[in-house]
C-alpha cells in the first residue's frame, strides 16, 4: 500500500495496522491548495509522486508498481 492522503505520518499510522512489509511510502509535489484537512485542489498542471521503501532500499514490488505507471512525459 502506498497511502496518498495528505500529511507526512500516514505511512506510520499504518505500519501497526497492516505490517511494515505491506507498507512503502511517498513524496507528492504538485500544485496545490490545502482547503481543509483531507482536502485538496489541485490548481496547476504539475504533478509528481516519488514512492518507494521506507528504508530508501530498491525492492521487486517498488520496480513492479513503477511498470504499471504511465509515462511520465520528463
Amino acid at each position: 500500500m502506498i497511502p496518498l492522503q495528505n500529511g507526512i505520518d500516514a505511512a506510520e499510522r499504518l505500519i501497526p495496522i497492516l505490517g511494515p512489509n505491506a507498507v512503502m511510502g511517498r513524496r507528492g509535489a504538485n500544485q496545490r491548495v490545502d482547503r481543509r484537512p483531507g482536502l485538496i485542489q489541485q490548481v496547476g498542471t504539475f504533478m509528481r509522486m516519488i514512492f518507494g521503501e521506507l528504508d530508501g532500499k530498491r525492492s521487486k514490488r517498488a520496480e513492479d508498481f513503477l511498470a504499471l505507471c504511465p509515462a511520465s512525459g520528463f
